[in-house]
């Protein structure tokens, strides 16, 4: 849940290319990768390469298919739930 910036270049200068919205069902994705620790905007959390598991639609309206790999900054303060499929 939250609107999380994703980037689909694996660095984290890239420009977003996407952004979630807020609602109730969340991103569903399989990380990857767990890059590093850090800081963006005061809030510390870490940088992630994941894999869209579920399709979903971002805040320009566009339709996002699964399977689509994205560099994501995921802040400590937002929750995470691990489901199974």
């Amino acid at each position: 849940m939250g609107e999380i910036d994703l980037r689909t270049k694996k660095d984290y200068s890239s420009q977003v290319n996407y952004r979630t919205l807020n609602h109730e069902g969340g991103m569903k994705v399989r990380v990857l990768e767990i890059l590093k620790d850090d800081v963006q905007n005061n809030e510390a959390g870490k940088w992630l390469y994941v894999l869209l598991t579920s399709p979903m639609w971002v805040e320009s309206g566009k339709w996002i298919e699964k399977y689509q790999k994205f560099l994501i900054f995921l802040p400590d303060d937002i929750p995470i739930f691990d489901f199974e499929e």
